[in-house]
């Protein structure tokens, strides 16, 4: 019951935390806070409570695998937000998604300091290449009414609960790789599209891009550190890792004249 109530409650929770965010300082910072590893740490941590160390750290190793596919994912539903309605442009993104997984899946699996090598090159190559808006930006609407929220926090328990139920059956892979699917960034994704346009949801987009360079730094941390058999001592190292990297993210960002999270919270009020 215990192990139950922390599958829906812990995604949730921090997704209601994402989406206050969002609605406070705009869509950036929200994506930002969504990249973070929000939904899964918690997702690893209760697959090492239900199956153990070593298959909690290979489905992590699998996740790191995958953040090439969520790096494609969300390059994809920006550039379809521009063009398409958003649950096509989703569409787009879960086909682009699953074909990128069918090729990481053609590989031979992926040391962890190689895997998380190519999920930052994913993520910086994204970066690099962000889609531009083809039309002048129009002015947002107002952001998703508070009554979504509910719902957010719902897809985000019902995700966690379905891949920790299905992960022994699933295997480690397997796990990791659907864990990878960034479930609640493509839906918040669409929502402000629906709710603020294009502009606003590939700005959310870059966001949660960007916040991403730290689930790959946790899960790198998970991979190597679980299979010790130190469950507390990986998890809190796995979420330090993911501080310093949004910490080296944001003073990049900065060095490159480009406004970090709390010039962007600025930036969106405005």
């Amino acid at each position: 019951m215990t192990a139950v109530l922390l599958q829906l409650s812990m995604p949730a929770l921090l997704i209601a935390g994402a989406s206050a965010a969002q609605r406070r300082w705009g869509p950036r910072v929200g994506g930002i806070l969504t990249g973070l590893p929000i939904t899964s740490l918690p997702l690893i941590l209760l697959i090492a409570l239900a199956h153990g160390d070593r298959f909690a750290a290979r489905a992590a190793g699998a996740g790191l695998e995958g953040t090439v596919a969520q790096a494609v994912a969300m390059w994809v539903l920006a550039a379809a937000s521009y063009r398409w309605r958003p649950l096509a442009g989703l569409a787009v993104s879960l086909v682009a998604f699953a074909a990128t997984v069918a090729l990481v899946e053609l590989l031979p699996g992926l040391p962890t300091l190689l895997g998380a090598a190519a999920g930052t090159g994913a993520f910086a190559l994204a970066l690099l290449t962000w889609p531009r808006s083809p039309s002048p930006v129009r002015s947002g609407r107002p952001p998703a009414p508070r009554r979504e929220l509910p719902t957010r926090m719902a897809l985000a328990a019902g995700f966690a609960l379905a891949i920790t139920e299905a992960s022994g059956g699933l295997g480690a892979h397997l796990a990791g790789l659907i864990g990878s699917l960034p479930v609640i960034a493509l839906i918040m994704a669409v929502l402000t599209a629906r709710d603020q346009g294009a502009p606003a949801a590939a700005k959310f987009l870059r966001g949660v891009t960007g916040g991403s360079f730290a689930v790959v730094s946790a899960l790198a941390v998970l991979a190597w550190d679980l299979p010790a058999g130190h469950t507390f001592v990986a998890f809190v190292a796995a979420a330090a890792a993911a501080a310093a990297s949004l910490a080296v993210v944001e003073a990049l960002r900065a060095a490159g004249r480009r406004p970090g999270i709390v010039a962007a919270a600025t930036a969106d009020r405005r």
